[in-house]
């Protein structure tokens, strides 16, 4: 297991006493940056009271910790299957014809997998 595959897990242990506000952050860029993730985390367990917008945000950050764990653990448990659904997903987003854009959720799934499987791979 690696540093930061360890760190992450920690904060589904640690319940989090929410905190920060950053309205420019979206629950898609959180997912796709989990050191960013871990660092809003931690600063959402910081604080000891909490505005609405820090509420709703680190609600989001909850959310996107327990999202990302989640794939960890599938990860974990089947490599190669999470393998292809990262290219499963890369070809969605990439298929298209003259009529059609590419898939744009089909994309940012693609983007937080390889995010995932990046966590596990030596720096």
């Amino acid at each position: 297991m690696t540093i930061k595959f360890i760190r992450l897990m920690a904060l589904i242990f640690v319940p989090l006493v929410l905190a920060g506000c950053n309205e420019e952050v979206t629950y898609s860029y959180l997912m796709q940056h989990p050191s960013f993730l871990q660092k809003e985390a931690a600063r959402c367990q910081s604080y000891d009271t909490l505005t609405k917008n820090q509420e709703a945000y680190c609600e989001m950050v909850d959310r996107a910790v327990r999202d990302v764990i989640s794939l960890i653990n599938e990860q974990q448990e089947d490599p190669e299957g999470f393998g292809q659904r990262i290219l499963d997903a890369q070809i969605a987003c990439h298929k298209r014809s003259a009529q059609t854009k590419p898939d744009f959720k089909k994309c940012e799934e693609a983007k937080v997998l390889l995010a995932v499987a990046g966590l596990n791979t030596p720096e």
